[in-house]
């Protein structure tokens, strides 16, 4: 017998003792003197010793099988206090200053990566247009554009190239370095501002893609790539 089955035991049995006591009997003995010849009858049995034990024994019967019952129902919920908190990995290849110290590497080579490209295009594409100085006075630009505060040299073409050139010579670059509409408008509004001077950056950012005889082609990358083709 289980303490808690014990407890619920007694409790009811001392419940239903009483309430036999309190309700029956004693209401009976009290009212003896006013009883009939067949309330006295009823009276006998109820306050003699085998009608108590019986009734005793009714009880008891009750209160065990009310106790069991009960005691069945609660078996049914587990309360474990046992929980055992999720414990961090040790391990370096796992902790999480690890993962941002590579996230953070991975980045930085893939954006080098990305400059790289870029300005092999750029040598490429702008070296029959641009004297060597203005070739790498624009690569710096590219470098300098997303540094806080930096301000870009402007840059002379040899008049050979058309605004279409030059929106789509900011476009292509900018595809693959991840800047918006706007940083690339910008970008070759303030590089060349001799060529785009009639042009405000909204309508260079609106007509990038234009269409028109040019010598600078869109160049679009593949899926997941950004070379140039």
């Amino acid at each position: 017998m289980t303490n808690k089955f014990r407890e619920n035991f007694f409790i009811l049995l001392s419940s239903n003792i009483c309430t036999i006591v309190m309700v029956i009997i004693i209401p009976r003995i009290l009212n003896g003197t006013v009883i009939s010849d067949d309330e006295g009858i009823a009276l006998s049995n109820y306050t003699s010793i085998g009608g108590i034990i019986y009734c005793l024994c009714c009880v008891v019967l009750i209160c065990v099988l009310y106790a069991f019952i009960r005691q069945h129902d609660q078996s049914g919920i587990v309360i474990n206090n046992n929980v055992t908190p999720v414990q961090t990995a040790n391990y370096p290849n796992e902790s999480a200053d690890y993962i941002r110290e590579k996230h953070r590497k991975d980045m930085e080579v893939e954006k080098n990566v990305r400059l790289k490209t870029v300005t092999d295009y750029t040598y490429n594409i702008m070296s029959p247009f641009l004297t060597d100085d203005c070739l790498d006075l624009l690569c710096q630009n590219i470098k300098l554009f997303e540094v806080p505060g930096s301000s870009l040299t402007a840059i002379r073409t040899n008049g050979s190239l058309s605004t279409l050139d030059i929106k789509h010579y900011g476009w292509n670059i900018g595809e693959r370095l991840g800047w918006s509409g706007q940083q690339r408008a910008s970008f070759i509004k303030l590089c060349f501002p001799k060529e785009l001077s009639e042009l405000e950056v909204e309508t260079i950012r609106r007509t990038f893609r234009q269409k028109g005889k040019c010598i600078i082609d869109i160049d679009i990358p593949a899926k997941d790539s950004f070379d140039f083709h």
